[in-house]
């Protein structure tokens, strides 16, 4: 999935040793569309600021219903998407292994095919809503996390 880089921050470091912990960002996905994610290894994409990157992206959905009063902001996006079902990450990714530990519970992800690209997604997640393969569902995004990424050139 390509996402242009917008903004990058520090969200925790020790101002004393000046050490990162984490960073927050914000990127824009095809259309135009912004998302607000926490990137927890971290990355450091300070240096990748309005440039694209491809991405596999993993999202958490949040399961409420989506009505009128829910708010579509970048931190919490509302998406429409077409549910994949079980979802094999092709080999062309390296995931880091602090991911693999994240989620070694999981013993496989799911996809959800949108306007954007395709965003892996657990199973626990997919359980809110009542919806099989090859079906269109509208929903709540709550997370974003870049799982691993390559330079566009």
């Amino acid at each position: 999935m390509r996402l242009l880089i917008k903004k990058v921050g520090k969200s925790t470091y020790d101002p004393e040793t000046d050490k990162i912990s984490n960073f927050w960002l914000i990127g824009e996905l095809k259309n135009g569309k912004e998302i607000q994610m926490l990137d927890n290894l971290p990355y450091d994409l300070r240096d990748f600021v309005n440039q694209e990157l491809d991405c596999l992206l993993f999202m958490s959905l949040s399961g409420i219903q989506i009505d009128n009063n829910t708010k579509d902001e970048p931190e919490t996006p509302i998406l429409k998407g077409t549910y994949i079902g079980k979802y094999e990450i092709s080999n062309k990714w390296k995931i880091p292994q602090y991911f693999q530990l994240k989620y070694d519970h999981i013993e496989y992800f799911h996809a959800i095919k949108t306007e954007y690209g395709i965003f892996i997604t657990s199973p626990g997640d997919i359980d809110y809503y009542t919806i099989n393969e090859g079906e269109e569902f509208t929903f709540q995004a709550i997370e974003f996390e870049i799982w691993t990424w390559q330079p566009i050139k």
